[in-house]
């Protein structure tokens, strides 16, 4: 049970870090590059949300004797 809630402590924050940390760079770069907004958007969606999405299927199927 410890553990399940450690991986999901964990998600949280290294998910939080990553969309934050995405938003504060490209909302930086958008004084000096009017479209810093957008790139960011294509950022989250091509690559930070899609590795989310298979370290959340990596620590549900954590679970399983497969993945060990």
């Amino acid at each position: 049970m410890t553990r399940k809630f450690y991986y999901f402590v964990f998600f949280l924050l290294f998910a939080s870090l990553l969309v934050l940390a995405n938003t504060a760079v490209f909302l930086s770069l958008s004084e000096s590059w009017p479209i810093a907004l957008q790139v960011g958007v294509a950022v989250n969606a091509l690559f930070i949300l899609p590795f989310l999405e298979v370290l959340k299927t990596q620590i549900f199927l954590s679970k399983y004797s497969l993945l060990r």
